[in-house]
């Protein structure tokens, strides 16, 4: 299979306004082992038109007609690739065309702009990463995050988010080494009426120290901060931080220890009797864990606590990675023994099987998270796609999956999402392609509020590419 069809069959997630969960990143990783990035610099604009029609278009659970647009998605960007150096710009958008089912007045306009920058720098003993993003998104499930997200909510209306990231590493190997992260977030919601969907603010910073002891064991002095602010305190606040020490020593060849004891502090601000009150917890928390190499791949088993908002948490677990033959293996399986007293099983898997002329990809995902309220809950995501080259410039794909967020407390509101969707694909020449489809959505919110939406849509996509 050539790796640009890999590519261009998992892009059509971009040119129809719904993912399907967990495939955008399982594709990107295939895509890159199957070509390099290529040096130098690119100049380019990506374009994809075509139709779509959805009798759900809002996402309600009661739709009152059916939606008919002509979309184009634009991107303008810029990359350039060193031996040592990577920069990426795009900035784009939506413009949309047609007939509204809920909105019989309206009849389109640009939406969903974005710009993303990131640079990224690799130095002999150093590295150096940034990254930005605004963009602009309807309140639809935000598939490409949906592994960092518990509400599952969707809504009408848009949310606005702003990202920054850095992270920097110093002395590789050498006798003092140094690593940091920075990140920043900003989420507003625009238009919606959902009370779960707050304003909030979120800052995170870490570091790592490690001082050589001997060629083979590295002492470490770590440190984390973590602050999320709800802008119109109808959330709880919640700050985290955490100082501690540890030691990272290669036992022999194959065999690596990494192991810190850390001081946890965390302080969540909550409205009681019609006042914000900060409570205080503190608790010692511990991340062992052992990693052996083999062959084909790494073991590990791992021990962990973790303090926030939701109590107090420890997880055991224990995993492979693996090549094979054909493909990639990575599984892990452990239990979370919460503060309240909750027992559950966790665990992941993620596999991918790479024949000729086509790919199939496994994905899931089981764990307790807290979420923005503070509640403990057991999240899980399952998702399987499969490409498939008919011809030399033809090909399908199949995406299904599901997620859950399930409460472990009986006040905490269950909620479901499902979708399924199937992709043809089609070379029309060197530049041009057709991509044509189906995709199904289904969510529950709370057991009440259901929803469900179909849409069909067809576009021509093409990159118009120069290199100076």
């Amino acid at each position: 299979m050539r790796g640009g069809w890999v590519s261009r069959m998992s892009a059509v997630t971009w040119s129809t306004r719904v993912v399907v969960v967990g495939t955008v990143s399982m594709f990107a990783a295939v895509a890159s082992s199957q070509q390099a990035r290529e040096l130098g610099e690119e100049l380019f604009f990506d374009l994809s038109t075509g139709f779509l029609a959805n009798d759900n278009y809002e996402r309600l659970e009661t739709p009152s007609g059916d939606t008919y647009l002509w979309v184009s998605d634009v991107t303008l960007g810029y990359s350039s690739e060193t031996d040592v150096s990577s920069f990426d710009a795009s900035i784009g958008g939506r413009l949309q065309l047609g007939e509204f089912g809920e909105d019989p007045d309206e009849n389109g306009g640009f939406i969903n702009p974005f710009l993303s920058l990131a640079y990224g720098r690799d130095g002999v003993a150093s590295d150096f990463t940034t990254s930005l993003l605004l963009r602009e998104t309807d309140n639809g499930l935000d598939i490409t995050e949906i592994e960092n997200s518990t509400d599952l909510i969707i809504d009408q209306g848009t949310r606005r988010d702003l990202k920054f990231a850095a992270g920097l590493s110093l002395g590789k190997d050498a006798p003092v080494s140094f690593e940091g992260d920075l990140a920043y977030a900003e989420r507003r919601f625009l238009d919606s009426d959902d009370p779960d969907l707050t304003d909030q603010d979120t800052v995170a910073v870490s570091a790592e120290l490690g001082f050589a002891l001997t060629r083979t064991a590295r002492l470490l002095v770590t440190g984390a901060y973590k602050d999320r602010d709800d802008i119109d305190d109808i959330k709880n606040d919640e700050t985290n931080s955490s100082f501690g020490i540890g030691l990272l020593a290669e036992i022999d060849p194959t065999l690596t220890f990494r192991g810190t004891l850390s001081h946890s502090i965390n302080e969540t601000t909550r409205t009681r009797d019609g006042e914000r009150v900060t409570d205080t917890e503190e608790r010692p928390t511990i991340d062992l864990a052992l990693f052996q190499d083999r062959n084909n791949g790494t073991n590990r088993v791992s021990l962990s606590s973790e303090l926030d908002g939701g109590g107090y948490r420890t997880t055991l677990s224990a995993g492979r990675e693996m090549e094979l033959r054909d493909g990639l293996l990575d599984f892990s399986l452990g239990v979370t023994r919460t503060e309240s007293g909750h027992t559950n099983p966790v665990g992941s898997l993620e596999w991918t099987r790479q024949n000729r002329d086509s790919v199939f990809s496994l994905s899931f995902n089981n764990g307790v998270q807290t979420d923005d309220d503070d509640n403990e809950v057991l999240f899980s995501r399952l998702s399987a796609t499969f490409l498939q080259e008919v011809t030399a410039v033809s090909g399908f794909r199949v995406s299904v999956g599901t997620s859950a967020s399930e409460g472990l407390d009986d006040d905490t509101d269950d909620r479901r999402y499902a979708s399924a969707g199937l992709s043809y694909f089609h070379d029309l020449d060197r530049d041009w392609s057709f991509v044509a489809g189906y995709i199904h959505e289904y969510s529950v919110d709370g057991g009440d509020d259901t929803m469900t939406s179909n849409q069909i849509f067809a576009t021509i996509d093409r990159r118009f590419s120069l290199r100076p």
